[in-house]
């Protein structure tokens, strides 16, 4: 959590999360065993990101719906990092089910 509140090698929160496993810098990831949110995942830069409809934040292109806790999962395996379900933390609750240790920070 210091980590990532200083902008090192960590992240809080989904949104910063999204952003390091699409760049493939997760080198282990904490997700609540109960997460689970809709999101989408771009068809043509496969950038993850939140949210049931829309174009790509990225580059624009179409995106397809996933669960994100599914795709964060499969992101961070295919780039090389590990994850780490766990079970109810009071702190991991409180930056909305997710976090990341980094290879480098973003």
């Amino acid at each position: 959590m210091t980590e990532a509140a200083k902008g090192g090698r960590a992240t809080a929160g989904l949104e910063a999360t999204l952003e390091a496993a699409t760049r493939g810098a997760v080198h282990r990831l904490y997700l609540l065993r109960t997460f689970h949110e809709p999101g989408r995942r771009c068809e043509a830069c496969g950038a993850i990101q939140p949210g049931a409809g829309g174009g790509c934040r990225v580059c624009g292109g179409a995106t397809q719906p996933t669960e994100l806790g599914e795709a964060l999962v499969e992101r961070v395996v295919a780039t090389g990092g590990s994850v780490e379900m766990m079970e109810t933390q009071p702190w991991l609750e409180r930056v909305e089910g997710v976090a990341a240790l980094l290879r480098y920070p973003l």
